[in-house]
């Protein structure tokens, strides 16, 4: 099976949910599609879905998959890892209104500068991207579960792109179990 997630998010991804959609109607992807929609206003024609699913769903169904296509959400992201997946991960792009900025971009440069996912920066590259995971010969870097330097790193992020939402953004001294 196939995972697809496209998170929380208010604004819509339809761009990935129909790349991904037009792989299954093709026969590009074999295996079953399921998708975790959010707030897409494409509906698969191909694939499963549904809009929402709990965090316990969202585990059991990134444990369960083959392979997993999430967008560039870091909470996505990095659950897929603590689960011992290594998702293909699809940037947001601020130009298509699929999110208020493009932090996702230097998020996934940095996942796939340590080879812990496979970066499509556009949908259109999904199709490449699978083709590289499902290859025998495509290995990933080992997942450190010491996430410190990545805390430090999504901490300047998140300083350098200030907060674009309505909301403060609520920082702490530390993380748990991290100096």
């Amino acid at each position: 099976m196939i995972f697809v997630i496209h998170g929380t998010e208010a604004f819509p991804f339809d761009r990935m949910a129909k790349e991904i959609d037009a792989l299954k109607g093709d026969g590009t992807l074999t295996d079953d599609v399921f998708m975790q929609l959010g707030s897409c206003t494409y509906e698969p024609k191909h694939c499963k879905f549904e809009r929402y699913l709990s965090f316990g769903e969202m585990r059991e169904n990134i444990a369960a998959a083959d392979l997993v296509i999430s967008h560039a959400g870091a909470g996505s992201t990095l659950l897929c890892l603590e689960i011992g997946k290594r998702p293909i991960i699809v940037t947001r792009q601020h130009k298509h209104n699929e999110h208020v900025d493009d932090h996702q971009i230097p998020f996934a440069k940095m996942m796939e500068k340590r080879d812990y996912v496979v970066v499509a920066y556009d949908p259109s590259e999904l199709r490449g991207c699978i083709a590289k995971v499902l290859s025998p010969d495509h290995a990933l870097g080992e997942f450190q579960k010491d996430n410190r330097l990545l805390v430090n790193y999504l901490s300047n992020l998140a300083d350098a792109y200030g907060d674009k939402t309505s909301a403060p953004l609520e920082r702490k001294s530390s993380v748990s179990g991290n100096p």
